[in-house]
């Protein structure tokens, strides 16, 4: 598997790393997300990598379940 990290955001696939998984969620949900590091390697059969972020606001839970439901997998570190 290939990762997306975060305080929320965990495990995307390959076919789904160019999705704007982050735009979505701001649009969305009442959240802000702090970008705190992050990672892309491009391969031939496209990017893939891992970022933490921060997640505050009033709708954290819903904009997780949202990553869950797109196939984000998604751990949480406190």
């Amino acid at each position: 598997r290939d990762v997306l990290g975060s305080r929320g955001l965990g495990d995307v696939y390959k076919r789904q790393a160019e999705q704007p998984f982050i735009t979505n969620v701001i649009r969305n949900y009442q959240v802000d997300i702090n970008i705190i590091q992050g990672k892309v390697v491009q391969t031939q059969e496209g990017g893939y990598g891992s970022l933490y972020v921060q997640l505050t606001g009033l709708e954290i839970i819903p904009a997780l379940n949202y990553l869950k439901e797109v196939g984000v997998e998604v751990e949480v570190i406190s």
